[in-house]
C-alpha cells in the first residue's frame, strides 16, 4: 500500500498497488488537479487544528489530575494530623456513642 493512496488514485485514475508504485516513476514528477491539492491541504489543516485541540485538553486534563494530586496529598496530610492528635479517636467513639443510642 502507498503511504500516499489517494494522490496515486488522482493521477492513475485507479488504486496503485505497492508494486505498480515500486515498478516506476512515472508518479514521482507527476501532477495532480490544484483542488485536489487544495482539498488535501484543507483536511491536513482541519486534522492539524483537531491535533492542537486535543493537546490543550490533555493540558487541562493533567492539570486536573495534578490538581487532584495535591488535593488527595492534603486529605493524608490532614487525617494523619488529626490521628496523632487522637481526633480521629474521639470522632470515632462519637459517632459508635451516636451509634448505640436506641
Amino acid at each position: 500500500m502507498s503511504d500516499t493512496p489517494r494522490t496515486d488514485e488522482q493521477i492513475n485514475g485507479k488504486p496503485c498497488t505497492r508494486f505498480e508504485i515500486l515498478a516506476g516513476d512515472s508518479l514521482r514528477n507527476a501532477a495532480v488537479p490544484s483542488e485536489f491539492a487544495r482539498q488535501l491541504e484543507r483536511e491536513l489543516n482541519a486534522a492539524q487544528d483537531r491535533i492542537e485541540e486535543l493537546e490543550r485538553e490533555i493540558d487541562r486534563l493533567n492539570m486536573r489530575i495534578l490538581s487532584l494530586e495535591v488535593a488527595g496529598q492534603n486529605v493524608v496530610y490532614q487525617a494523619t494530623e488529626m490521628w496523632k492528635r487522637g481526633a480521629i479517636k474521639e470522632w470515632l467513639d462519637l459517632v459508635r456513642k451516636e451509634e448505640d443510642k436506641p
